[in-house]
């Protein structure tokens, strides 16, 4: 009697190929495992090692200057930075913009808590919207869109318009986010925040029922918690990286500086604080630091520490988590 073979159930790994994670030379994984790469825009202010207006890929290195890609997942969530500027890393998040999904939150729905709410004179959230998406980032060299690489996407602030606006024109169609290939660029722009680049979305050629079926698949086969725990990945395996390449090979003895000494160094790094806010058009960034952070009106009130904490805050990290 001749026997049936039954097919494994497809995952987002194995839906394009058909083939399972021992054809990969994996034993005893599952998709919960693998950590999909993190495409991320390099804006003035970012700490990535890599030319501001690009898209880097975290995890390799890579750098794309513009990318084509398919949008297969898209989601909505909340991420609030730690309130300890000396610290760096996630204080709460929401990978549904409803409920939080860390122990202890500040609030047990989203739309309660005191940090989703603008200010009485405009000011932004301290708790951010992200827009995270899974695309798939298109080859020169791929013969089927299908041949593409997975990407988690995540953009927040200005730059979330954009592709709300860019995805919106697909569902006002009644089309899948899926159906499209888009060509992704980024733009300069500047407004009293300073300067930064937002992606530009320009509709590329429609995909074929069949195509657009397979994402389909994918698509569904992807989970918001999916998409959460390989951010969280990402973000641990990079933060390890850059810790280990900033590391001294040397640690040289530390100077001892004198009362004056370290007033007039204070002074001096003041000025060189005052020319570069100035420079870089972010005065009222810096004064809103000063009051929130510091509870502070002037530099010159700040001790050298402080001024430390500050140079990293407002300079070094920028405004990167508001655009």
């Amino acid at each position: 009697m001749e026997k049936t073979l039954v097919k494994p159930e497809e995952t987002a790994l194995t839906t394009k190929a058909q083939t399972t994670f021992q054809d990969y030379g994996l034993e005893n994984w599952t998709p919960e495992d693998i950590v999909i790469p993190v495409l991320r825009i390099v804006q003035p202010t970012s700490q990535w090692d890599a030319e501001a207006g690009t898209f880097f890929d975290a995890q390799t290195g890579e750098v794309f200057k513009e990318i084509e890609a398919i949008f297969v997942k898209s989601s909505w969530g909340r991420v609030k930075f730690k309130d300890d500027i000396s610290e760096k890393g996630i204080d709460c998040k929401s990978t549904n913009r409803i409920f939080p999904t860390v122990d202890n939150p500040p609030a047990q729905e989203c739309s309660k808590c005191e940090y989703s709410k603008w200010g009485e004179n405009g000011e932004p959230p301290i708790c951010k919207e992200t827009l995270n998406n899974i695309i798939y980032l298109i080859p020169k060299e791929a013969q089927s869109p299908l041949d593409g690489i997975p990407y988690l996407f995540s953009v927040h602030g200005m730059n979330i318009k954009p592709l709300k606006m860019a995805l919106s024109s697909l569902i006002t169609r009644g089309k899948p986010i899926f159906s499209r290939v888009f060509k992704l660029t980024l733009e300069l722009t500047k407004n009293e925040k300073g300067k930064f680049y937002v992606v530009k979305y320009t509709p590329d050629k429609w995909l074929s029922p069949e195509v657009v079926n397979e994402f389909a698949k994918i698509s569904t086969s992807y989970s918001r918690e999916t998409i959460d725990k390989s951010l969280e990945k990402a973000e641990e395996e990079w933060t390890e990286r850059q810790e280990t390449q900033n590391e001294p090979e040397e640690i040289e003895p530390v100077e001892v500086i004198e009362e004056n000494q370290e007033e007039e160094f204070r002074q001096e790094l003041i000025q060189k604080i005052r020319k570069e806010v100035k420079e870089k058009g972010l005065v009222k960034q810096a004064k809103q630091v000063l009051k929130t952070q510091f509870n502070k009106e002037k530099l010159d009130q700040l001790t050298l520490e402080e001024l430390g904490k500050f140079s990293a805050v407002v300079l070094n990290q920028g405004w990167d988590n508001d655009i």
